[in-house]
Protein backbone atom coordinates (compact mmCIF):
# COMPACT_ATOMS: atom_id res chain seq x y z
CA UNK A 1 0.00 0.00 0.00
CA UNK A 2 1.28 3.46 -0.89
CA UNK A 3 1.63 6.01 1.89
CA UNK A 4 1.75 9.76 1.48
CA UNK A 5 4.00 12.28 3.14
CA UNK A 6 2.33 14.80 5.43
CA UNK A 7 3.97 18.21 5.02
CA UNK A 8 4.38 20.53 8.02
CA UNK A 9 3.53 24.13 7.15
CA UNK A 10 5.66 26.69 8.98
CA UNK A 11 4.48 30.11 10.13
CA UNK A 12 7.75 31.56 8.82
CA UNK A 13 6.66 31.42 5.19
CA UNK A 14 3.24 33.10 5.57
CA UNK A 15 2.42 35.30 2.56
CA UNK A 16 -1.27 36.25 2.81
CA UNK A 17 -4.79 34.99 3.46
CA UNK A 18 -6.92 33.71 0.60
CA UNK A 19 -10.31 35.40 0.74
CA UNK A 20 -12.06 33.33 -1.91
CA UNK A 21 -14.40 30.63 -0.63
CA UNK A 22 -15.67 29.63 2.80
CA UNK A 23 -12.77 27.58 4.15
CA UNK A 24 -9.83 28.83 6.21
CA UNK A 25 -6.84 29.06 3.88
CA UNK A 26 -3.68 31.03 3.24
CA UNK A 27 -0.70 31.27 0.89
CA UNK A 28 2.78 30.52 2.16
CA UNK A 29 6.27 30.04 0.78
CA UNK A 30 7.95 26.71 1.52
CA UNK A 31 11.59 27.28 2.38
CA UNK A 32 12.56 23.75 1.25
CA UNK A 33 11.72 24.41 -2.41
CA UNK A 34 11.01 28.19 -2.55
CA UNK A 35 7.55 27.51 -4.02
CA UNK A 36 4.31 29.23 -3.09
CA UNK A 37 1.53 26.96 -1.77
CA UNK A 38 -2.06 27.33 -0.65
CA UNK A 39 -2.81 25.65 2.68
CA UNK A 40 -6.48 24.79 3.22
CA UNK A 41 -7.43 23.70 6.75
CA UNK A 42 -10.26 21.35 7.68
CA UNK A 43 -10.95 23.83 10.52
CA UNK A 44 -13.23 26.78 9.79
CA UNK A 45 -16.09 28.65 11.43
CA UNK A 46 -19.72 29.28 10.55
CA UNK A 47 -21.42 32.67 10.15
CA UNK A 48 -21.90 32.81 13.93
CA UNK A 49 -18.20 32.30 14.64
CA UNK A 50 -18.70 28.71 15.85
CA UNK A 51 -15.83 26.35 15.09
CA UNK A 52 -16.45 23.66 12.49
CA UNK A 53 -14.11 20.76 11.72
CA UNK A 54 -14.77 19.14 8.35
CA UNK A 55 -13.30 15.70 9.05
CA UNK A 56 -12.26 13.83 5.92
CA UNK A 57 -12.12 16.87 3.67
CA UNK A 58 -8.32 16.71 3.51
CA UNK A 59 -7.98 13.09 2.48
CA UNK A 60 -11.03 13.34 0.17
CA UNK A 61 -9.23 16.03 -1.87
CA UNK A 62 -6.05 13.94 -1.89
CA UNK A 63 -7.95 10.85 -3.08
CA UNK A 64 -9.74 12.82 -5.81
CA UNK A 65 -6.39 14.20 -6.97
CA UNK A 66 -4.81 10.73 -7.10
CA UNK A 67 -7.78 9.25 -9.01
CA UNK A 68 -7.61 12.10 -11.53
CA UNK A 69 -3.88 11.41 -11.97
CA UNK A 70 -4.57 7.69 -12.59
CA UNK A 71 -7.18 8.61 -15.21
CA UNK A 72 -4.87 11.23 -16.80
CA UNK A 73 -7.33 14.02 -15.98
CA UNK A 74 -5.55 17.37 -15.51
CA UNK A 75 -5.93 18.53 -11.91
CA UNK A 76 -4.22 20.56 -9.24
CA UNK A 77 -1.85 18.42 -7.18
CA UNK A 78 -2.66 18.10 -3.48
CA UNK A 79 -0.49 17.05 -0.55
CA UNK A 80 -1.64 16.23 2.97
CA UNK A 81 -0.37 18.88 5.37
CA UNK A 82 -0.62 20.23 8.91
CA UNK A 83 -0.33 23.73 10.31
CA UNK A 84 -0.09 24.26 14.08
CA UNK A 85 -1.63 20.85 14.62
CA UNK A 86 -4.53 21.47 12.23
CA UNK A 87 -4.95 18.99 9.38
CA UNK A 88 -5.44 20.19 5.85
CA UNK A 89 -4.06 20.05 2.34
CA UNK A 90 -1.63 22.12 0.34
CA UNK A 91 -1.45 22.77 -3.36
CA UNK A 92 1.25 24.54 -5.34
CA UNK A 93 0.45 27.90 -6.91
CA UNK A 94 0.27 27.07 -10.62
CA UNK A 95 -0.36 30.63 -11.82
CA UNK A 96 2.48 32.38 -13.59
CA UNK A 97 3.23 36.10 -13.86
CA UNK A 98 0.44 37.76 -15.83
CA UNK A 99 -2.09 34.94 -15.26
CA UNK A 100 -5.53 35.85 -13.96
CA UNK A 101 -7.35 33.65 -11.46
CA UNK A 102 -11.11 33.44 -12.11
CA UNK A 103 -13.39 32.24 -9.32
CA UNK A 104 -15.29 29.68 -11.37
CA UNK A 105 -18.58 31.47 -10.71
CA UNK A 106 -18.97 32.51 -14.34
CA UNK A 107 -20.15 29.19 -15.79
CA UNK A 108 -18.34 30.08 -18.97
CA UNK A 109 -19.23 26.94 -20.90
CA UNK A 110 -16.22 24.92 -19.83
CA UNK A 111 -16.67 21.19 -19.32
Amino acid sequence: METYQIFEVSEDGFENFEQMGTKSKFWYSDKTDSQSYLFKSIHTSDKYGQDIIRFGEDWAEKIACEIANLLSIPTAQYDLATYNGERGIRTKNFLQDGDVNHTGKFGGGFV
